[in-house]
């Protein structure tokens, strides 16, 4: 009896993996049963060679004689436009430097903890830390950090335009997610869609939250109504605030 190969089980469904780009610049097999590591590291092409000799030799059972041929194709295609990309990223730097067609160049850079430009939060002057943003080149991406004095949270708010990732560095609390409360702790991850109403508790601990946002908005926001250590503090009533949040930057308060 011939064995099937041990990364191809069943069917056509089961033995189409979709390629995708593992974070070390590696192919990786992103399917339920074909992960790479499963495969004893075979390539793709290995792999599909050994699934149309399984075929060609195992009794018909009417399975389409050309679909392996046409998974070769895919992987072929999937392979080629990687390694073009890769290609041209370490001919030109555009991955390093970000550069967009018509938009420039957007620098890299890397910030040690405490870098980036230092505000004080309107309501508790808590810090915070603008990492990247659109006074740094990127519109379509904004990252900071933000401390959250214990007791005072965030009051419930939506973005309209915005999809927002919190990373809870310190602390626990309460996220609210339209109306239903979740309780989290340091490690925890809270991703926030357009339009969803949501807002922190924390009556007893602090928090350090790394807040990401895109597009970019929420460091403009900041960087309009905070203040910056040892400037005089913004005269905005909470009334203006959040004519400015919701005129502005897309964003309603309660």
């Amino acid at each position: 009896m011939v064995q099937q190969p041990r990364c191809a089980r069943d069917t056509k469904n089961k033995i189409e993996p979709i390629f995708t780009r593992h974070q070390a610049g590696l192919f990786a097999l992103s399917d339920d049963v074909t992960e790479w590591a499963d495969c004893g590291q075979k390539s793709p092409r290995r792999v599909v060679n050994e699934i149309a000799e399984y075929n060609w030799r195992k009794p018909k059972t009417g399975m389409p004689a050309h679909w392996p041929s046409a998974l070769m194709k895919r992987f072929e295609h999937k392979r080629r436009s990687f390694l073009f990309t890769a290609h041209n990223a370490e001919r030109t730097s555009d991955f390093a430097e970000g550069s967009i067609a018509g938009r420039g160049t957007i620098p890299s850079s890397a910030l040690a903890i405490g870098h980036g430009e230092h505000l004080l939060h309107f309501r508790d002057e808590g810090n915070v830390f603008i990492k990247l943003g659109s006074d740094t080149g990127s519109q379509n991406l904004a990252l900071g950090t933000q401390q959250v004095i214990a007791g005072t949270g965030i009051p419930v708010h939506r973005h309209f335009n915005m999809d927002e990732v919190f990373y809870v560095l310190e602390g626990r609390g309460t996220v609210i997610l339209n109306d239903v409360r979740y309780v989290f702790e340091k490690g925890a991850a809270v991703f926030i869609s357009r339009n969803t109403w949501h807002a922190f508790e924390n009556p007893e601990h602090e928090l350090l939250l790394l807040w990401v946002v895109t597009p970019a908005g929420l460091d403009g926001f900041f960087r309009e109504t905070c203040n910056a250590p040892g400037a005089p503090r913004k005269q905005l009533s909470p009334e203006r605030i959040k004519e400015i949040a919701l005129n502005k930057y897309g964003t309603e308060y309660r």
